[in-house]
C-alpha cells in the first residue's frame, strides 16, 4: 500500500508544480498504489486537470515526466502508452512492488543527508543529468559482534 507522509506530500507538491508549469493548466495530483491504471485523468474545468498517479511517479526521471506532461496536454491513447512504456523501461514498476518479489523501498532521507539530493546534484554537475539510477539508504543490520570493515555502498543492476 502507498504510504503518505510529510516528505511524500512535499514531493507530490513539487511534481504538481512541475506539471502546472509545463502544461500551463491548474493540476491537482493524487497518489495511489493502483498498478493496473498508472495514470488517470479528468478535466475538472476549462484549465483544470485532476491527475491520479501511482506513487512511484515521485521517483520518475525527467524523461518519464516529460512524456507524462505531453500526455496531459493531449490525452491520446498512444501518448498514454508511451508514458507506461517509459515507466516500465526505467524500472519504476519495481518500486514498492507488492507481488511477493523483493520489494524495493526507497529511503532517501538519512539523519544528516538526503542521498537523492546528493545524487541529483552530482548527476547534474558532472554528468549533465544523464545518469538514471534509484538511490536509497541500505538496511541497518544488527550484527552481534563489531565488524572490522565498513560497507560504503552496493550496486544492483
Amino acid at each position: 500500500m502507498f504510504r503518505h507522509g510529510p516528505f511524500t506530500d512535499m514531493r507530490r507538491d513539487q511534481l504538481q508544480k512541475y506539471l502546472q508549469r509545463t502544461i500551463t493548466a491548474r493540476v491537482s495530483v493524487t497518489l495511489d498504489d493502483d498498478r493496473r491504471e498508472l495514470v488517470g485523468t479528468a478535466r475538472t474545468g476549462v484549465d483544470k486537470i485532476a491527475v491520479r498517479l501511482h506513487g512511484s511517479f515521485l521517483e520518475a526521471p525527467r524523461q518519464v515526466l516529460r512524456a507524462l506532461a505531453r500526455f496531459l496536454r493531449r490525452p491520446e491513447p498512444h501518448l498514454r502508452r508511451r508514458v507506461e512504456r517509459l515507466y516500465r523501461r526505467t524500472g519504476l514498476h519495481r518500486v514498492g512492488d507488492g507481488t511477493g518479489g523483493r520489494r524495493i523501498v526507497l529511503r532517501h532521507r538519512g539523519r544528516y543527508f538526503d542521498v537523492k539530493e546528493v545524487f541529483d546534484d552530482l548527476n547534474r554537475r558532472h554528468f549533465d543529468g544523464r545518469l538514471r539510477a534509484f538511490v536509497t539508504w541500505g538496511r541497518r543490520t544488527r550484527a552481534k559482534r563489531r565488524s572490522r570493515s565498513i560497507h560504503f555502498g552496493s550496486y544492483n543492476w
